[in-house]
């Protein structure tokens, strides 16, 4: 697993040091989730808090995606495992930006989707101990 994110995490890296500039943008990831209130009934609620400090939007967006799918695949390996599911399950994120607008949805660049199809494959095959 420890292999899988460090790939992950250096793909993200590496963008940074081509675009060669400092992390000096702040975005905050808000991760959508269903929780379970009662047997049978959840409510969409929003988990905020985490800072991610990069160099541009696509940057940021990408290491966004990581959190997102990472947490997804935890929630996957928590419900087929003995543990049962917990009592949240991500559906999505948002990314805003330091103007308060979410970015998450907006963005487009050249390599977005052979970055998020590269990333799934990834974090899908990481195995947890």
């Amino acid at each position: 697993m420890k292999r899988n994110i460090t790939i992950a995490t250096l793909t993200i890296m590496s963008l940074c040091f081509l675009l060669g500039c400092e992390a000096n943008n702040k975005y905050t990831y808000i991760q959508i989730v269903y929780k379970e209130v009662k047997p049978g009934d959840s409510v969409r609620k929003f988990i905020a808090g985490k800072i991610i400090l990069e160099t541009s939007d696509s940057v940021a967006y990408l290491n966004a995606f990581v959190k997102f799918c990472i947490s997804l695949k935890a929630y996957e390996h928590r419900v087929n495992s003995s543990a049962g599911k917990l009592s949240f399950q991500p559906i999505g994120f948002m990314l805003i930006n330091e103007n308060g607008v979410d970015i998450s949805k907006s963005i487009t660049f050249t390599t977005k989707d052979y970055m998020e199809r590269k990333i799934e494959k990834e974090i899908r095959e990481m195995t947890f101990p």
